[in-house]
């Protein structure tokens, strides 16, 4: 033990460098993100390639020509109905001029007039453009109804062809569903074999060196890391395994800090000791069995489960023997002795003299007794 604590910081000193370690956890997560990004692009299996060894060519082709038809066919309908269109119009207009025509004949007829020869020739031309009209419709009609038969049997054909190429592919869509699972599961394993290593590197550095100044850093990356690889997994594996896989991470990590915990109970690090120590002291109990302290101005207390009760006499009727060594009556445990610098009362448990300041070196603790021996 060394005079020369650890500092850390004051409470803005701190704030700051837990933000900086957020900051730095947030750009390695990006980092890494581009890493992987990379990993997933590696060139994958040339799925067109597959489908071709399976599918044949020469029926895709002939379909692809029979759409194209089809569409073509589509596009001569759609002209051939604006054509009709038209001629409706036009039919509409020649039948209105020959009937005001035929009307004006006939009125001309009742009062014995001789219709002239320019209202012959204009109701002749009016009947002319009707009947053309009518035959041009009827034409568009037939032009339509054999291309509607046509339409027909190309997508009749078009569907047999289908059915066959869908035939042709099953077994292709089966290779190729065998090629990507292969393809996704090379690329989790280059993801996890970039990973797996900084995250295990990382946990071992934090473990190692959690009492580093540089522990935030060392934090940042396996937290950073440890985020990643949740990522992979969830991404690349299937969710019935990923659930296995979180809750055994989870047991692991558990098992980790429990652990932890059991080998901090049983064989406690010297500043862990220290600082448990110097609360039971505060406390007035012995740090080992959690004995009260019968000692000072607590000699004559009662002792109860919220505290002492009863006299508690002041420092001016302290007696005498209460600057003597002093011993749990309950542990055992040598409390208070004699400082080796000057000779007065100290604390058996804590580094350091009060009175002198003396450094008293202190081993680690005890498995069986949990206290540091000397």
């Amino acid at each position: 033990m060394t005079r020369n604590a650890r500092q850390s910081g004051s409470r803005l000193h701190r704030s700051f460098i837990l933000a900086l370690g957020a900051l730095l956890t947030l750009l390695l997560f990006g980092l890494l993100g581009f890493v992987l990004k990379d990993i997933g692009d590696i060139e994958h299996p040339d799925y067109a390639e597959v489908k071709k060894q399976y599918v044949d060519q020469q029926k895709t082709a002939q379909v692809k020509d029979l759409r194209a038809e089809n569409e073509d066919i589509e596009r001569r309908i759609k002209n051939q109905r604006e054509i009709q269109q038209i001629l409706r119009g036009s039919a509409e207009s020649s039948r209105e001029t020959m009937n005001q025509l035929l009307e004006m004949h006939r009125f001309n007829l009742e009062n014995e007039v001789k219709p002239s020869p320019a209202e012959v020739q204009a109701l002749a031309a009016s009947e002319s453009l009707f009947l053309a009209n009518q035959k041009k419709f009827q034409e568009a009609n037939e032009q339509i109804a054999g291309l509607s038969q046509r339409q027909r049997d190309l997508q009749e054909q078009v569907r047999g062809l289908e059915e066959e190429i869908k035939k042709s592919r099953e077994p292709a869509n089966t290779e190729i569903n065998k090629l990507r699972k292969r393809h996704r599961f090379k690329v989790a394993a280059l993801k996890l074999l970039f990973l797996l290593p900084l995250t295990l590197i990382a946990a071992v550095m934090v473990m190692k060196k959690r009492t580093s100044p540089h522990a935030p850093i060392l934090n940042a990356i396996l937290i950073a890391t440890c985020w990643r690889l949740a990522l992979v997994m969830h991404k690349h594996f299937p969710a019935e395994f990923f659930k296995y896989i979180a809750i055994a991470v989870g047991i692991v990590i558990v098992l980790a800090f429990l652990i932890q915990m059991i080998r901090t109970a049983t064989s406690p690090k010297l500043g862990w000791l220290i600082k448990q120590y110097r609360s039971a002291y505060g406390r007035h109990v012995c740090p080992i069995c959690q004995h009260p302290i019968l000692r000072g101005p607590l000699k004559h207390a009662t002792w109860t489960p919220k505290g002492p009760r009863g006299p508690t006499p002041g420092p001016a009727t302290s007696e005498p023997q209460d600057e003597q060594p002093y011993t749990c009556p309950s542990c055992g445990e040598k409390l208070y002795e004699k400082c080796e610098s000057c000779d007065s009362v100290r604390h058996a448990l804590l580094p350091y003299c009060e009175s002198c300041g003396s450094e008293k070196g202190l081993a680690q603790a005890s498995p069986e007794t949990g206290a540091p021996s000397a």
